[in-house]
């Protein structure tokens, strides 16, 4: 009885350990500046979105540089939170 528990305490932490929702850098979106105005008794927000995308490529290219993709994003909500929440569910 007990060598059937050491079994499964010694196999229990092998199927456990995986790297399943690691994301590579290239799929990831960072924010770089965010801008927050009240009007109207409504948050708008907006978000500056860079990406890594090329990162990579461009460092071993010497000297020859593509514009990075740069996103803006914008959300209206009556709270901070709300209006996040609207540019969270269209990225």
């Amino acid at each position: 009885m007990k060598w059937k528990w050491l079994i499964v305490f010694i196999a229990l932490p092998l199927c456990l350990t995986a790297c399943w929702d690691s994301q590579e850098i290239e799929h990831t979106r960072y924010i770089h500046a965010i801008g927050i105005d009240y009007q109207d008794h409504k948050v708008k927000v907006y978000l500056q979105v860079i990406s890594f995308s090329n990162v990579a490529k461009q460092e071993g290219v010497g000297g020859q540089t593509t514009p990075q993709p740069i996103w803006i994003g914008k959300g209206e909500g009556k709270s901070f939170d709300l209006a996040t929440d609207v540019i969270y569910q269209t990225a």
